[in-house]
C-alpha cells in the first residue's frame, strides 16, 4: 500500500535471512504515499514476484473514470490520487500488466498466489471461515498464498497449506508491526 518506510524494513529484515525469492501479493497503492518509489523497488529487483491487488485493479480503472476516482478518494483517502499523479505510464502499465494469480515453483515448492481468493480478488479469506471454505481456496500447489484481509494465519489440510503473510505496510491483525512469512 504504498508504504515505503515499511517497504524498507522488511527488505532489510528478510536480507538477514537470506531470502533468495519475494512473494508480494499485491496492492501497491492505496493509504500510503509512496508508490512510485516501491513500485520502483520491485521492478527494478529479478527476484521479487508479483502480482494486481484489487487496490491496483481499481487504479487502473479510476485513471479513465473521474468519477470512480472520486468515489475511492471518498472510500481509501487521496493515495489513488497522488498514485495518479506520480506514477509514470511505464509504472502503470507494469501494474496493468501484472497477472491477478501467479503460479510458480521454487526451491522444488509449488506455490499459487492470489490477492483475494482464487476466483475475486476483493473476496475476504479469514482463518475463521469454516473449513469447506478454507479447502475451496487451496489450489492445486502445495502452498497457496493469498493477501487482502491483512489477517496473519496458516492453514492446513494433508498435504496443502493456505498462508496469508499479513501485511507489510498495512496490518490489521490487531498489530502495529509488519508481517511476512519465510517458507524454507
Amino acid at each position: 500500500h504504498a508504504n515505503l518506510d515499511a517497504f524498507h524494513l522488511v527488505l532489510s529484515a528478510i536480507k538477514k535471512d537470506n531470502v533468495e525469492k519475494i512473494l508480494i501479493a499485491g496492492d501497491f497503492i492505496g493509504y500510503y504515499y509512496h508508490p512510485e518509489k516501491v513500485i520502483d523497488l520491485c521492478m527494478s529487483r529479478e527476484d521479487i514476484f508479483c502480482i494486481k491487488g484489487n487496490h491496483d485493479q481499481n487504479l487502473i480503472k479510476a485513471l479513465d473514470d473521474e468519477e470512480l476516482m472520486s468515489d475511492l478518494v471518498d472510500k481509501y483517502g487521496s493515495s489513488y490520487r497522488i498514485s495518479r499523479d506520480k506514477l509514470s505510464e511505464k509504472q502503470i502499465n507494469w501494474i496493468d500488466n501484472l497477472p491477478t494469480i501467479l503460479e510458480i515453483e521454487l526451491s522444488k515448492k509449488t506455490i499459487t498466489m492470489a490477492h483475494g481468493s482464487l476466483n475475486n480478488s476483493n473476496e475476504y479469506i479469514y482463518p475463521d471461515k469454516s473449513n469447506t471454505h478454507l479447502q475451496k481456496n487451496l489450489s492445486k500447489s502445495k502452498y497457496t498464498i493469498l493477501g487482502h484481509t491483512h489477517y496473519t494465519f496458516a492453514w492446513c489440510s494433508g498435504e496443502q497449506w493456505l498462508i496469508n503473510p499479513g501485511s507489510v505496510g498495512q496490518p490489521r491483525d490487531q498489530s502495529a508491526f509488519s508481517s511476512y512469512f519465510i517458507l524454507d
